[in-house]
């Protein structure tokens, strides 16, 4: 994934890009899935990318699942908090 562990206040959102490394002419595709709905929910937003939106406080693990080998995932937390929190810097790349 593009991206490590998350923190969000409700009503955030962020997005991640999957890269799917394959032998041969395997599909490159994932399914992607939240550990728990009722903190981050997840739209998909083109081939291997979706937004997290955060909508509960709590921890959710958002999962990247290869659709041609189910063995092969990769995942983030995502942490959520209450909105209205001290402003912050979570990153500058």
């Amino acid at each position: 994934l593009d991206k490590g562990n998350q923190t969000l206040a409700v009503g955030d959102t962020v997005e991640l890009t999957a890269t799917v490394e394959v032998t041969g002419a395997a599909a490159q595709t994932v399914a992607w899935t939240s550990s728990d709905t009722e903190v981050a929910t997840i739209t998909n937003t083109g081939a291997n990318k979706v937004r997290v939106t955060a909508v509960g406080e709590g921890s959710a693990t958002i999962t990247a699942t290869s659709t041609v080998d189910a063995t092969k995932k990769a995942s983030i937390t995502v942490t959520v908090e209450a909105d209205g929190g001290e402003p912050g810097v979570n990153s500058v790349t």
